[in-house]
């Protein structure tokens, strides 16, 4: 699993994650145009029409969602090792590693010490990616200690099967007012397999905005390709 990206550093309360329908509605919904100009006409009974399994609740924040939050998106392509994706246009691009690439969220204020993130990283395996996936959850407990993780589902990514885990857990310690502060975080990771290279796009964020930048998160993994 690769290192989180940061800039800085915080967190609050663990937040309940909602269904895996409404962040991919909203993810397709700000790519998608044609799936966006066919929902809002009928946005509850489209939703249905497709198959989604939303609540009222969920209909609502999805509404939301992209009706306010329809950023204009960028286009990262790696040609070395082959994947392409689109990220908000108001995140910054970080090149970490000539295998790795971090956006990040911009700053919530002047004192915001943690800047949420989305990861990717391309490593070489001759796993299959069940067995990908069992070797890094092994190590979590030594890179993650006292870090709680849900079972890994399958979803599919770029066309391909793909493996999706959430985790939670206390991540620092950072500097607040001068003060050390453990940091209470959340984290998506997502692993897909092309050939012998093992791709994770990771999405890493303080427990209290996670849910917040989740629409983000879920677009550019809609947009993730392949080659």
């Amino acid at each position: 699993m690769a290192i989180y990206c940061k800039e800085g550093e915080s967190v609050k309360k663990h937040k309940r994650m909602s269904s895996r329908d409404l962040w991919t509605v909203i993810g397709r919904g700000k790519l998608d145009v044609s799936f966006r100009d066919r929902l809002f006409p009928h946005f509850d009974q489209t939703v249905k029409d497709e198959g989604y399994k939303l609540s009222d609740a969920e209909l609502v924040q999805a509404k939301h969602a992209l009706d306010d939050g329809m950023e204009n998106y960028l286009v990262h392509t790696d040609f070395s090792y082959g994947f392409r994706l689109k990220y908000p246009s108001d995140w910054r691009k970080l090149v970490l590693a000539p295998n790795e690439v971090c956006f990040l969220s911009p700053p919530e204020s002047p004192t915001d010490i943690f800047q949420d993130n989305v990861v990717v990283n391309v490593g070489e395996t001759n796993l299959s990616l069940r067995e990908q996936v069992d070797s890094e959850m092994s190590q979590v407990p030594s890179v993650f200690p006292n870090w709680a993780s849900r079972q890994p589902y399958g979803v599919t990514v770029a066309n391909l099967p793909a493996q999706r885990l959430q985790l939670a857990g206390q991540m620092g310690p950072g500097l607040r007012n001068n003060q050390p502060e453990m940091m209470l975080t959340q984290m998506t990771v997502v692993w897909v397999v092309k050939g012998k290279r093992i791709y994770r796009i990771e999405y890493t964020a303080e427990a209290r905005v996670y849910a917040k930048f989740m629409p983000q998160f879920q677009a550019m993994l809609e947009s993730f390709e392949l080659s």
